[in-house]
């Protein structure tokens, strides 16, 4: 019934709003060309009044061109690449301080979306003023702050996935968007971003409606086999365990389950 509900509901946000509220889409490219033509092919055919910001990290050849052109034929592309790959924090904090629309939504490369998929996200963030960070997945997070037992919707989640995620510029002009100081390349930044706008007191969301289909970590698994990314993984979850500890012990999603 709830999950019934909830897409009657995104539904009724996506009649309402119409498509008429401008974004600023940001999309992190690493090489994978057959899946970032889908995503970019699946944005404009589902996706209006829109700017997209494309940063290109080190993407061979094919890749490259196909992204030159992308740029070259839209006059709504800004597009940025880089001499090597350094990662997802970093490129999106950067794009993100670029853009001048009132929402902004990350989006993974390795992704496709449907009609409806902005409007539902901004929808619900203009119904709850409250939540300040609205995806289509949620995770929850063990004693030591690393991801675990599956995706989770609605309200009882510690963190919104990071491969498609929306929050108003209002709130990344106060609280900023991903922690370069203390989180290298990836990993994590995801779980940070949601602790600090829950420990400011706002809430967070994942819609159980499925507008957009996420492939599965083919980018982050592609840049495992060509370089090793041990360092920033255990650097980040070492930051995540101490810096979130007293939430992991007595605040996070799965001790709340137990007790209610």
């Amino acid at each position: 019934m709830e999950i019934i509900f909830q897409e009657l509901y995104c539904q009724r946000v996506y009649e309402m709003t119409g498509s008429n509220d401008a974004k600023d889409i940001i999309v992190v490219v690493h090489d994978q060309l057959d899946f970032v033509k889908k995503c970019i092919d699946s944005l404009y055919l589902n996706t209006k009044n829109f700017n997209l910001y494309l940063w290109d990290n080190n993407s061979m050849a094919p890749t490259r061109e196909c992204l030159e052109e992308v740029a070259k034929t839209n006059d709504n592309v800004v597009l940025v690449r880089h001499s090597e790959n350094i990662g997802f924090i970093a490129p999106n904090n950067e794009l993100a301080r670029h853009g001048k629309s009132p929402y902004i939504i990350l989006l993974n490369s390795d992704t496709e979306v449907y009609p409806g998929w902005d409007t539902a996200l901004i929808g619900w963030l203009k119904e709850n003023p409250k939540c300040a960070l609205v995806g289509y997945q949620g995770g929850t997070l063990d004693p030591d702050g690393r991801g675990w037992s599956g995706a989770r919707y609605g309200d009882f989640l510690d963190y919104v996935c990071g491969w498609c995620l929306c929050l108003g510029r209002h709130t990344f002009n106060r609280y900023g968007l991903f922690d370069e100081k203390n989180l290298s390349f990836a990993y994590g930044e995801d779980s940070d971003l949601s602790l600090r706008l829950q420990e400011a007191g706002f809430n967070i969301h994942s819609l159980h409606i499925k507008l957009v289909k996420h492939y599965g970590n083919v980018t982050s698994l592609e840049v495992q086999r060509e370089m090793d990314t041990s360092y920033s993984f255990k650097r980040n979850h070492e930051y995540i365990r101490k810096r979130w500890e007293s939430y992991l012990t007595n605040e996070r999603a799965a001790l709340k389950v137990k007790t209610s």
